[in-house]
């Protein structure tokens, strides 16, 4: 998936990725003795943080098997794990076809994990020469009102590229294919940036509007290839410990909870019609996000309360060709997910109010919204136990679940049945955190898997 370009390439140096095929052990000169673990809010003190990025753009969906046993399944590309813990030491990592062996691994690698130390590690290249590439990431030390961006360059047969404020200064000079840029803290707000053919005045994504949250660490992946197309794949993550979260009451505004303005209110898009081509969206005529692929979700945005046309059209198409046009009333203070719904033919807009109040102390908020039109009504489950959610059609969302934060192994299946038509182990819930959980794709055809839009709201 493509996450869309309002929130995309950033400001940094270029540093040379690391790749592996046998044993690694990624510098850690930019990692502060607080660890990563605080942080990012898991595992304890002692430990490695790891997610894994599905950067190949040719290659299917893939399960990863960490020492031996089947760790994350089905990841698309475009898409990632999520930050997990691991104790610090080796540990070896197989990609496989969703559904293989791991003997059957297109990748198989020894990661030397060190105590504290951040890594992404991603899938890049295409298929045939596909390779990890092991970043390291520094999530400590962000000051109170700043944000921290790095840009990865995964994008195989791209040139290099220049990303640069609007018609003036470089700010990150011929980044290359499969480097990642040094990171940079700069103050929260909105940043108007261009991409560039690298050495060149030629401006190959225009990028209006950039809005960096404060608290929050923005990993952003170029991914795709030329002949496809290239989009950002933005990986934010508010960072615990930077500051204190807005307590999330009954009274508090989403804006003031989500760090992204005072009293508007706050939208995220998804694009969940599985046959659609990637869209833009124009909010009151003005072109608002651009190339939303299928898959892909806006990030939460501040939008003032009132009322607000929104039209959805295929990527580069002007708003009188809409396949999406609808007026859309915002109460001040209130969450939306809005998700551009249904086959092609008979596309909609279906509109969630989110819930964003303060979860229990070490608590986590699930909700799962089925946007799969042609599944059958599920039932969530734990693995091979009882059932959480029952029931669920299309395209409705489930009442909001508040559970202890930890792992679980869960799955989904045909209501009112043992069948699993969807395993999810090791489904990792934080503490303080709210979870959209959508159930996207088509089932006649096999793709249908979840699409997970998390939210820090705080604990009580």
């Amino acid at each position: 998936m493509s996450v869309v370009r309002l929130r995309t390439w950033f400001v940094a140096l270029m540093v040379l990725g690391v790749s592996f095929f046998g044993a690694v052990s990624a510098s850690t000169a930019q990692m502060s003795s607080e660890g990563c673990t605080g942080p990012l809010g898991v595992g304890a003190e002692g430990d490695a943080c790891v997610s894994i990025v599905h950067a190949s753009p040719d290659a299917p969906n893939v399960d990863i098997y960490v020492d031996g046993n089947l760790a994350l399944s089905n990841l698309g590309f475009g898409w990632w794990s999520g930050w997990l813990a691991l104790p610090a030491g080796e540990h070896q990592v197989q990609v496989t076809p969703s559904g293989a062996a791991a003997a059957d691994a297109v990748i198989d690698a020894t990661l030397d994990l060190e105590s504290g130390v951040a890594y992404q590690v991603a899938a890049t290249g295409f298929v045939a020469e596909i390779a990890a590439q092991v970043y390291v990431i520094d999530p400590s030390g962000v000051e109170d009102g700043n944000a921290r961006v790095t840009v990865m360059h995964t994008v195989p047969d791209a040139p290099a590229v220049d990303v640069a404020v609007t018609g003036g200064d470089v700010l990150v000079p011929g980044l290359e294919f499969p480097n990642m840029s040094d990171a940079l803290d700069v103050p929260a707000g909105a940043y108007d940036l261009e991409v560039r053919i690298g050495g060149t005045e030629d401006v190959a994504l225009p990028l209006p509007g950039v809005e960096l949250a404060a608290n929050t660490l923005y990993n952003v992946y170029a991914i795709g290839s030329v002949e496809t197309g290239i989009y950002p794949f933005v990986i934010p993550t508010t960072l615990h410990g930077a500051a204190t979260p807005v307590a999330a009451t009954a009274s508090t505004g989403c804006a003031a909870i989500l760090g992204i303005g005072a009293d508007e209110a706050c939208v995220n898009i998804v694009h969940a019609s599985p046959d659609a081509p990637a869209v833009d969206v124009y909010v009151d005529g003005g072109l608002a996000l651009e190339g939303l692929e299928f898959g892909a979700f806006s990030g939460w945005v501040a939008l003032p309360a009132g009322d607000h046309q929104v039209q959805v059209t295929a990527a580069g198409a002007a708003p009188d060709t809409a396949v999406i046009d609808v007026p859309v009333s915002l109460e001040s203070g209130v969450a939306y997910q809005v998700a551009a719904t249904g086959y092609l033919d008979s596309i909609t807009a279906q509109v969630y109010p989110a819930d964003l109040t303060a979860t229990g102390a070490d608590m986590a908020r699930v909700r799962v919204i089925h946007n799969s039109p042609d599944a059958p009504a599920v039932d969530i489950a734990v693995t091979g136990g009882d059932v959480l959610i029952s029931g669920l059609e299309f395209p409705n969302a489930s009442d909001s679940l508040d559970v202890p934060a930890g792992t679980y192994d869960l799955e989904v299946r045909p209501a009112g049945t043992t069948d699993v038509a969807l395993a999810l182990p090791g489904v990792v819930l934080e503490a303080g955190m709210t979870y959209d959980v959508f159930a996207i794709g088509s089932l006649a055809d096999g793709t249908l898997t979840v699409l997970v839009v998390p939210s820090m709201v705080a604990a009580s």
